[in-house]
């Protein structure tokens, strides 16, 4: 999960990583839950859930106005980029100490 919050946010120190996860705890939102190999496992509550689809339309419009200005090479091109980034952060280990 850290990979993919991070992927999606951009590089965040562990201090405001954990602030965000707290406050979106606090709400309801996430839930930290235990597991044998990794004791920072998040997961996301119903309520989570909820809001999620409820964002979901607003970025898909917001995906589909980026994607206006972008040729179909170009937008073929990005997603490769894309899917690449997230297939390297997901099969790198966490840095030493996150």
């Amino acid at each position: 999960m850290r990979t993919k919050m991070t992927l999606a946010l951009g590089t965040l120190d562990k201090n405001t990583t954990a602030g965000m996860v707290a406050r979106l705890e606090d709400a309801g939102l996430l839930r930290r839950t235990r597991s044998t190999d990794d004791r920072r496992r998040l997961t996301i509550t119903p309520e989570g859930e909820r809001v999620l689809n409820d964002l979901r339309p607003r970025i898909q419009s917001m995906e589909r106005g980026i994607e206006r200005h972008l040729s179909r090479e170009d937008h073929a091109h990005l997603t490769r980029i894309l899917a690449a980034l997230v297939d390297q952060h997901e099969t790198e280990p966490a840095p030493p100490g996150t």
